[in-house]
């Protein structure tokens, strides 16, 4: 029975040219776009400046000699304001006492502010870096040479610990947008059904509404999820952890058919089933940004449900994260799934009664 169910659904899908035809074009578009996008990180480091002191003195020259792609800010908030959006690499403040006693030859204790997603490794070198070359600047004769200490502060998250290349960043938001277009399909097919009458139809056969459901979530989970492996077999990245990332893209497709049923309990024709989805998708997309951009996460995506299944792809394809790492996010996906597939099913059998 339920089988008999999947062969209609797969020819209903695929009798809609428009979705047929523009999960092949996504399907290409993201994988273009994923060869599109550098291969390498950038690895120059930019430096904001800010130091409060009224004349120029030798250790502005010594800096400005010392460092390459180097920027002054008139205030410490405006140079926290450019890192923190990603702006620079790393930004260093120095208040007029601190200048004056550098120029005296004392120990200093550096404030350096580090962008967020900067690696650990680049962020002890960078102070190291400017506890060498400030140990130089000392205008003091014979001053004894000392050593600095440094103090580190990520503005922001820090979501990174090495250099990512913005193609890899960009996979998991891909895989995500995968995922999440298949609920105007899913959505539109059963709200279909829905407003013709056939699902009715087809519960006045000996067909029961369990049987009924098992053929729409076999046929979401699989649909969504052949989708997302071809594309993360094409771009090659499927050997990092392959039996891990199969699990989380199996929860993925299970939590997005989950929405997909609510999507399609909310719709009352068509036109609504694809109005409920793109804002269904274009919410579920939100904390991929966040992998992509680091900086503009201040808290707000964790609320989002998709962030557990975008956060956990990011870990596992570009960190090696394993089984342990990423069992809380896979524990809340599955979690969030079964919610939304109980909560969607309960919205479809009432209007089916």
């Amino acid at each position: 029975m339920i089988a008999a169910l999947l062969e209609k659904d797969i020819k209903l899908y695929f009798r809609n040219r428009f979705f047929a035809l523009i999960s092949v074009l996504a399907l290409g578009v993201y994988l273009a776009l994923y060869w599109l996008m550098p291969a390498s990180a950038e690895e120059n480091v930019s430096v904001a400046l800010y130091i409060e002191q009224g004349e120029r003195t030798r250790l502005d020259d010594l800096i400005d000699a010392s460092l390459e792609s180097t920027t002054r800010f008139a205030s410490e908030t405006e140079l926290m304001n450019a890192v923190n959006g990603g702006d620079y690499s790393v930004g260093l403040s120095l208040s007029a006492a601190q200048a004056a006693a550098i120029e005296r030859g004392e120990p200093v204790t550096l404030n350096l502010y580090v962008a967020p997603g900067t690696p650990v490794e680049l962020r002890q070198t960078l102070g190291e870096v400017f506890g060498y070359l400030l140990n130089w600047s000392s205008s003091a004769e014979n001053a004894q040479r000392f050593q600095f200490v440094t103090t580190e502060e990520v503005l922001g998250p820090d979501l990174l610990d090495g250099t990512i290349s913005m193609r890899d960043r960009l996979l998991p938001m891909l895989l995500l947008l995968v995922l999440a277009m298949e609920i105007l399909g899913l959505a539109t097919l059963v709200a279909q059904e829905a407003n013709q009458g056939t699902a009715r139809a087809i519960l006045t056969t000996p067909l029961r509404l369990g049987h009924f459901f098992a053929s729409k979530t076999i046929f979401g989970v699989g649909l969504a999820f052949v989708q997302v492996m071809l594309l993360i077999i094409a771009t090659g990245k499927i050997t990092s952890s392959p039996l891990l990332l199969i699990i989380i893209l199996l929860v993925g497709s299970f939590m997005v058919t989950g929405i997909a049923f609510i999507v399609a309990g909310l719709a009352r024709d068509n036109m609504s089933a694809l109005g409920w989805g793109m804002l269904a998708l274009i919410g579920l997309a939100l904390p991929a940004f966040v992998v992509v951009f680091p900086a503009v996460n201040t808290g707000w995506a964790d609320l989002i449900p998709s962030y557990f299944l975008v956060d956990g792809l990011h870990r596992t394809l570009n960190f090696g994260a394993g089984w342990a790492d990423i069992s809380r996010n896979l524990l809340y996906a599955l979690i969030i799934g079964v919610a939304a597939m109980g909560a969607g099913a309960l919205m479809l059998r009432r209007r089916f009664q």
